[in-house]
Parts: structure tokens; C-alpha cells; sequence
């Protein structure tokens, strides 16, 4: 397993990988802003550029429900 901190958009994101599989860390990526905007659209930015500096030509993304949102 390896860890990495990835610079997107102006924060530190936490990533582990295993094997050729990566998993976005939870609780270890620096914390969202009060007066930061965050929403599905950021949420979009921030999974695009990860794919593009992990130099991922195509990946397909297995998600979850934020519950409420």
C-alpha cells in the first residue's frame, strides 16, 4: 500500500493505493472551509484532476449516497 497527499485546487487531498487500485482517504485530506464552496460540481473538479495527475487515461468510479444530499 502506498499513501500520497495530492495538491488539487488549492488543498491537500489524502489518496492510498493498492496494487493498481486507489481509494480516497476519509478524515485525512485537509478539512473543507467554512466559506469554501463544496458541492457535486467541486466534487467533479477535484475526482478530475486526481485522475489526471495519477495519469489515469479512463477509470470508472464505484460511489456511495452522501445520505441527505
Amino acid at each position: 500500500m502506498k499513501s500520497s497527499l495530492f495538491s488539487i485546487r488549492g488543498t491537500r487531498l489524502f489518496v492510498e493505493q493498492y496494487n493498481e487500485e486507489c481509494e480516497w482517504g476519509v478524515l485525512r485530506s485537509d478539512p473543507i472551509l467554512t466559506d469554501e464552496p463544496f458541492g457535486l460540481n467541486e466534487i467533479i473538479k477535484d475526482l478530475e484532476e486526481l485522475r489526471i495527475q495519477l495519469v489515469i487515461s479512463k477509470w470508472k468510479l464505484l460511489v456511495h449516497s452522501f445520505g441527505g444530499y
